[in-house]
């Protein structure tokens, strides 16, 4: 878990992703036993710390290294 956190934070710092004012609400492994062919990942979402301020941010990363970016309002 720490590591995804670190990876997240590294990665967000390099992208320019503005985190200052979000906290962490969750971090997991999601993996979908149902469908082999989708890649597990760890999932990293942070949220605003005002409601009116704007939505989340999640970064996956994944197991081959790759990472994406998820907003949601």
């Amino acid at each position: 878990i720490e590591a995804a956190i670190s990876r997240a934070r590294v990665y967000a710092a390099q992208q320019k992703i503005d985190l200052s004012n979000k906290f962490i609400i969750k971090v997991a492994y999601e993996r979908d036993m149902r469908n082999e062919f989708k890649r597990p990942y760890w999932s990293v979402l942070w949220s605003e710390k005002t409601i009116a301020k704007g939505g989340d941010v999640e970064l996956r990363l994944y197991t081959d290294g790759s990472i994406d970016e998820r907003y949601y309002k």
